[in-house]
């Protein structure tokens, strides 16, 4: 018997070897163009801002008075070749090709460019400043009113003479009572306790008293003055009516004759009596 054949093992597949990648270097100058290209692009944004931008140095038309200036192109004289000879070179002229003169220099000259700002309009002139007002005088001061002279003080009154009453006067009316006279030393407010001024005016024996009191309220009633057995008897006709609405009932006086023709008087009030005095004021 034949041996047995070996298997056959088939050839193992190799793979390619890897490439490695290759870097493929681009050229430096490629980076100019982007930079050209940019640069390209400033320029048309550049030119497209200015078309849309006014014309900063083209004047405005609208302006009344204000005219294009005329501009005259200058003209250009060409000049006239003379004729060419060839001379003996005797004289000298026309010898050579350079001996050509130029003959239309007939020493015109260009026509003058005109200025545009001769034909501006004149600046307007300028109002001239208004002149400064003169500044008013100052007003005189009033003259001052003369002091008023300041009230001195009271002038103390002089006391007049005591009350005196004639001897053998009738009962009746005293007719002998005539003028102002005051009643002191001894009349007191009840309520107060300070002292009181009566004043009192007769005429014929009759009258009105006035009350002051120490706040400045005064009180007025009026009285009747009559004699009777020698004496003088002063009654009030009702209560004194005072300024600040209230009433004040009045004493009673009664007088006799004293020393020395002096009338010795006393005021009866509540049924109490007191002495007083009673003096003749000034008029």
């Amino acid at each position: 018997m034949a041996p047995p054949l070996a298997p056959v093992t088939p050839p193992l597949a190799t793979s390619p070897p890897e490439r490695e990648p290759v870097l493929v270097k681009r050229p430096w100058w490629r980076w100019l163009l982007w930079l050209l290209l940019l640069l390209l692009l400033l320029l048309l944004l550049l030119f497209g801002l200015r078309a849309c931008a006014p014309d900063a140095t083209r004047p405005d038309a609208s302006v009344s008075g204000w005219q294009w200036p005329s501009v005259e192109m200058p003209q250009v004289f060409k000049p006239i070749l003379g004729k060419l000879g060839f001379g003996d070179g005797a004289s000298g002229q026309g010898s050579g090709m350079g001996g050509g003169s130029l003959s239309g220099d007939d020493g015109s000259k260009p026509a003058p460019v005109p200025n545009p700002d001769s034909d501006a309009p004149p600046e307007p002139k300028l109002p001239a400043p208004a002149p400064e007002p003169e500044p008013e005088p100052a007003p005189e001061p009033a003259p001052a009113p003369p002091p008023i002279p300041s009230p001195g003080p009271d002038k103390p009154e002089v006391p007049g003479q005591s009350l005196s009453i004639p001897p053998d006067t009738a009962d009746g009316q005293a007719d002998f009572l005539n003028g102002r006279f005051r009643a002191g030393a001894g009349i007191q407010d009840k309520t107060t306790g300070k002292p009181l001024r009566l004043e009192y005016q007769f005429k014929d024996g009759k009258g009105q008293v006035v009350v002051r009191k120490p706040d400045g309220v005064n009180c007025t009633g009026p009285v009747t003055a009559a004699m009777q057995a020698g004496n003088l008897s002063i009654n009030s006709q009702g209560q004194a009516a005072c300024g600040d609405g209230s009433s004040y009932e009045m004493p009673k006086v009664d007088c006799r004759q004293g020393a020395k023709s002096i009338a010795d008087c006393s005021g009866i009030y509540e049924d109490k009596q007191f002495p007083i005095s009673m003096r003749q004021m000034g008029e």
